[in-house]
């Protein structure tokens, strides 16, 4: 009985704290740009802590303002990951905060360091939804290139 109820615990523990997430996958907000602001994260599993992402926004009309970026998040906690890309000479200082669960990715940035180098007032923060579980082989950046995540250089994206 002893044993039993331990291992109840166990698992609602691993449970709870998000032991089971599956990080992989896409994950959209929005429907069209002409009906407010989008957005679509590819996430790939790159080790046990850290995943690659390629994040892409959408203002909405009437503006359409947009834009891109890649990176590599560290998970921290079970559930939770960060990314931070600071670059002086461009005027990057992108600071985001991912939070998971299996059905959906909640965005928000770290002490309102969002200059990220996307269009005006497009913005990390976003509530998205998995839209496919299969996990994303490549993207397809806005200049048309298929890029792999297996050979993916995300620090070297950033040297426009």
């Amino acid at each position: 009985m002893k044993n039993l109820l331990i291992i109840t615990i166990l698992l609602n523990f691993s449970s709870t704290y998000g032991q089971d997430i599956e990080y992989g996958g896409t994950f959209t907000y929005g429907t069209t740009p002409d009906s407010g602001r989008t957005g679509m994260i590819s996430i790939y599993p790159n080790s046990d802590s850290t995943l690659f992402f390629y994040l892409e926004l959408n203002r909405g009309a009437p503006s359409y303002n947009s834009g891109a970026i890649v990176g590599q998040m560290n998970i921290y906690s079970p559930g939770e990951a960060d990314f931070t890309m600071i670059n002086e000479n461009d005027y990057i200082n992108c600071s985001l905060n991912f939070r998971f669960s299996n059905d959906s990715l909640f965005i928000r940035t770290n002490a309102q360091a969002d200059d990220c180098g996307y269009g005006h007032a497009v913005h990390s923060k976003g509530d998205f939804k998995k839209t496919r579980k299969e996990i994303p082989e490549y993207f397809i950046e806005r200049s048309g290139e298929k890029i792999w995540f297996k050979d993916l250089d995300w620090v070297k994206w950033w040297d426009w």
